[in-house]
């Protein structure tokens, strides 16, 4: 079997995760509590940078997730930190950031903010590297990471993720014959998709990691211009923006956009978890995932269950099937919904209703 993976450390993106801190968000400091505390000091001396990240979160952005993704744009992977940050201190590199902007269809303020900060990315890295972090992650995360690395690289072969996820999308999401896993110690409890890449934290399983790999693998399903146009309607769905409310900031679900093209990730991905053997019920995965949230992921792994995917090209021709029966039109989600559990005996279990 062809090993579809390329699995390696990353100090720079390890780094930007550690930068979520800031944020001192519940579900991040919770699964980082050693690393915080031996930091608290150095992160509140710098007040700034926590008024910095706060305002970010408030506009639906994690400053670690955000600073690693356009660290990605760079092919240095080395420790040197102003190597690192030259794609932000070069003015040279910013064409790289604002064609990846224009790529994945960021827009109007997010689009502003991101090239607005740049400044700020910077000096946050070089603190911290400054600062202890460089010392810390060589004599601390890099070791259990390199205790995963060869474990994880012995499983990998069992799962052929990229063919799989552009099997079932119905087109080339992922335009690589391997998907690259950037293993690190700060991204929990995310998952970071890149290009062709994402990041995944050493405390999860393999399996749990394949799961996380098909999932931003998958992000976006298709085209974000015509998910922004499915939003428009189904955002008029009282239950849909109800579950969308059940999520704080620190989700990254800031826009009824983001939070439609979540649901359709999540339910495409966790149909294919389970073909796979990495996820064994997803029905009741969704119950608790996200407060429960993910409504419409419920209605798309369904169908999918079904065979929808089977009598269409794309799973962008699935979601428009769901939409023109009606599954997925505004009024009529709940129903759906409610359904799908009753139907799995499962009704007593969800965990709310419009």
């Amino acid at each position: 079997m062809t090993n579809e993976w390329h699995i390696t450390p990353s100090y720079k993106l390890d780094l930007a995760c550690f930068c979520n801190l800031l944020t001192k968000a519940e579900m991040v400091l919770e699964r980082h509590k050693d690393g915080y505390d031996a930091f608290s000091d150095v992160i509140h001396a710098r007040p700034d940078l926590l008024t910095f990240a706060d305002n970010l979160l408030q506009q639906g952005l994690m400053v670690g997730t955000a600073t690693a993704s356009l660290l990605s744009l760079s092919d240095y992977n080395g420790e040197d930190i102003e190597d690192i940050c030259r794609l932000f201190d070069d003015d040279n590199n910013h064409p790289l950031i604002t064609n990846y902007l224009i790529e994945n269809s960021f827009q109007g303020d997010v689009a502003n903010v991101l090239q607005s900060i740049l400044p700020v990315m910077s000096d946050m890295l070089k603190y911290f590297h400054a600062l202890g972090f460089h010392d810390y992650w060589r004599e601390v995360s890099l070791p259990a990471i390199q205790d995963k690395l060869t474990s994880f690289q012995e499983a990998a072969v069992r799962y052929p993720v990229v063919s799989r996820v552009n099997q079932l999308l119905g087109f080339e999401s992922v335009k690589s014959s391997r998907v690259t896993l950037y293993l690190c110690s700060f991204n929990a409890p995310y998952g970071i998709g890149l290009k062709n890449a994402f990041i995944s934290d050493i405390r999860w399983c393999f399996e749990d990691t394949v799961a996380v790999a098909v999932h931003e693998l998958i992000h976006p399903p298709f085209d974000r211009a015509v998910i922004r146009q499915m939003a428009r309607s189904i955002r008029e769905d009282e239950f849909f923006m109800k579950a969308k409310g059940l999520l704080p900031p620190s989700s990254g679900y800031h826009l009824p956009e983001e939070f439609l093209e979540e649901n359709l990730v999540e339910g495409t991905h966790l149909y294919l978890s389970e073909l796979l053997g990495v996820e064994k019920d997803p029905l009741r995965y969704l119950l608790s995932h996200d407060f429960g949230s993910h409504v419409i992921s419920v209605i798309l792994y369904d169908a999918l269950k079904k065979g929808y995917r089977d009598e269409t090209r794309t799973i962008q021709e699935t979601v428009e099937r769901l939409i023109r029966e009606g599954d997925l039109q505004p009024g009529q989600i709940k129903l759906h919904y409610l359904t799908i559990y009753q139907q799995a005996g499962l009704a007593d279990q969800v965990p709310f209703s419009a």
